[in-house]
């Protein structure tokens, strides 16, 4: 089996060589006002049960953001607002997320999308040797980096904290 530390070596590696590879600058950047970006990533994360107790697990993230504002303080910065679902699978059962997310981005160079993102909802857990359930207030927040490999998608990682920890997967431009 591949470990996460291999696989998120291979993507590091993956877009490192695109970044290489672009013979040719993007005159735009990633956000402009009315951009649409939708995302798709596989990640990791940690699930502490009922007595304490902390088992890897794997997420399926999906995040969409629109972008209200392309110039928030100069031609590089924007604000997106969306959502986000995420699915954690753990040994012991399946946590969800679903909530809004805003995001504050900046371009450093033309196709590179740097960013940080807050999404508040709803939470829920359900434990399969329980067979409990519960439901209420979550979170999920983080930064990231996305490079668009062409105008309409691009590879994205982030790091973050309370849904998931690790997430890589490709975003699409519309």
């Amino acid at each position: 089996m591949i470990s996460l530390k291999k696989t998120l070596a291979t993507a590091l590696v993956a877009l490192g060589l695109c970044v290489a590879g672009q013979t040719e600058a993007k005159a735009q950047n990633v956000f402009e006002t009315g951009t649409n970006i939708a995302s798709v990533g596989l990640g990791a994360s940690l699930h502490t049960n009922a007595a304490g107790k902390q088992t890897g697990s794997m997420t399926i993230n999906l995040a969409a953001d629109h972008c209200l504002n392309g110039h928030i303080w100069d031609d590089n910065s924007a604000f997106t607002l969306g959502g986000q679902a995420v699915i954690n699978m753990y040994s012991g059962g399946t946590d969800y997320f679903l909530g809004p997310r805003a995001g504050l981005h900046y371009h450093f160079i033309p196709a590179l999308d740097t960013y940080c993102f807050v999404a508040l909802g709803f939470r829920g857990d359900h434990s399969n040797e329980s067979k409990a359930s519960s439901f209420g207030f979550g979170y999920n927040t983080g930064i990231g980096l996305r490079y668009m490999v062409a105008p309409s998608w691009g590879l994205f990682v982030e790091a973050g904290y309370g849904m998931s920890v690790l997430n890589i997967g490709a975003s699409f431009s519309f």
